[in-house]
């Protein structure tokens, strides 16, 4: 009897337990959703799904139609051009792969391309690797410069041939010095999809088809665009002016860095068997294909990048895992985010991207992983310039900091100019990515101290002008 009774109040917790965190979550859900629907109000967009997972659970919001006129309301099977984060994809395949001994990851990949290039060709390509190929550390350039255009952010009409990524190839100067240090290169991706088409015999489309599709049970996933239901595509919208109906892209062997299709319903799929794997990895050690960020090279501070997809640590002191990619066309933009310590994912996709759709992006993730959100207040220009002056990292990298107009702006080599915005006045970040700035002063108004901090990792500055 006591058994018993011990095991009712035991049973009845746990369902007040499970109360508990349905309330909590359908809680976070519904401020989610107050979230997005001033998101699309303020920014005129036409369609977004956020899915999200957490603990087994899916929920998605969808808002919008497939087309302005005459579309239909976006579900979780409407179909976006997802594009970066086509390279999750591939390294998924790239893996699969490697498993079945068609790649080596330390073959150099003037093996594969032998009856691509010249001899001399082949021998500037000695040094590079599989691996450079997946870790973005080729010293290849972003894109090839036969890449047909895209004008005032309008979609590529025409596809990056085969013919002119070997021409490209061949013409390329690799930057040596780059070599073998994180360069993001959507041509080296693209490379990478026709080494596997080589190997494998096999065109892009059934890789996806046979290595990604029918293994996790996607429905609405291809690089084909004629293969998805008219009724099921999301057409895109230009960014700076979101009545302007554009088209999807045509990608040709650039569909292996950014051009895959796909739905929320079919990304939340691949996601859970992602989360999956890592949670028996976590316990067993075993590998599979899903697990792209085993190996990895460090890109910043706590930032790295495996194979196809980002790792990083949020929050600060709360060391919170990150893994996933975003992708931006130019119309359709995407995050795939997910926690695996946290058991939570988060999946958006949208027909209208731009800056709005980062800043949007941040928040909700934020608000998701229970971290403070970024909210900036004006500073007068006479407290800007007391931060203004060249700072050194112990690394010897140094970075300067110059009031220019009302905004403080960051500059580094390598590094384009970015506005730091400020929290108070001695905590300032990007809007871009997770980072930021901050500052001591001492009674005389002189800096005493100084870090930044990128991806939960602090490096200290020191002032040296």
């Amino acid at each position: 009897m006591k058994h018993i009774l011990i095991l009712t109040i035991f049973l009845f917790w746990t369902h007040l337990q499970s109360q508990e965190s349905e309330r909590i979550q359908t809680t976070n859900i519904d401020s989610i959703t107050v979230r997005i629907d001033d998101y699309v109000k303020k920014n005129n967009i036409p369609a977004i799904i956020v899915a999200i997972v957490e603990n087994g659970k899916v929920t998605y919001i969808k808002r919008g139609n497939t087309k302005r006129k005459n579309g239909l309301p976006i579900s979780e099977k409407s179909v976006f051009q997802i594009a970066s984060i086509s390279k999750t994809f591939t390294a998924i395949i790239a893996n699969t792969l490697l498993e079945q001994g068609l790649l080596e990851l330390k073959a150099p990949i003037s093996k594969y391309l032998k009856e691509d290039v010249s001899s001399e060709v082949l021998m500037k390509l000695n040094r590079i690797t599989i691996k450079d190929l997946l870790h973005h550390r080729a010293g290849f350039p972003h894109d090839g410069k036969s890449l047909p255009p895209s004008p005032n952010g309008t979609p590529q009409k025409k596809p990056y041939t085969k013919v002119l990524l070997l021409k490209d190839l061949t013409n390329m100067k690799v930057n040596t010095k780059a070599e073998k240090r994180f360069s993001y290169s959507n041509f080296g991706y693209a490379l990478l999809g026709h080494i596997m088409e080589k190997v494998s015999g096999k065109p892009y489309a059934t890789l996806l088809q046979e290595y990604v599709n029918q293994p996790h049970g996607l429905e609405n996933t291809t690089v084909v665009e004629k293969n998805i239901p008219l009724n099921l595509l999301a057409i895109p919208y230009a960014t700076h002016k979101r009545e302007i109906e554009l088209r999807p892209w045509v990608t040709g062997t650039t569909k292996a860095s950014g051009g895959i299709f796909s739905s929320g319903e079919d990304l939340i799929r691949i996601m859970e068997a992602q989360m999956q794997d890592y949670k028996i990895h976590q316990a067993t050690g075993a590998i599979s294909p899903l697990l792209l960020t085993f190996q990895k090279e460090k890109v910043s501070g706590a930032l790295s990048y495996g194979f196809g997809m980002f790792e990083s640590r949020k929050g600060g002191k709360k060391n919170i895992l990150a893994l996933g990619h975003g992708g931006d066309l130019d119309g359709y933009a995407s995050f795939y985010d997910f926690y695996p310590d946290q058991d939570l994912g988060l999946i958006m996709l949208t027909s209208s991207g731009g800056k709005a759709f980062i800043d949007f992006h941040d928040q909700l993730e934020r608000f998701l992983l229970g971290l403070p959100q970024k909210k900036e207040i004006l500073l007068p220009k006479q407290v800007l310039k007391r931060y203004e002056g060249t700072f050194v990292f112990e690394s010897g990298r140094e970075i300067k900091i110059k009031l220019k107009g009302d905004k403080l702006i960051s500059t580094g080599k390598r590094i384009p100019p970015l506005q730091l915005h400020a929290q108070n006045e001695n905590t300032f970040f990007f809007k871009e990515f997770d980072g930021w700035h901050t500052f001591e002063f001492n009674a005389k108004n002189e800096i005493i101290e100084a870090n930044y901090i990128q991806y939960g990792e602090i490096m200290k500055l020191r002032k040296i002008k």
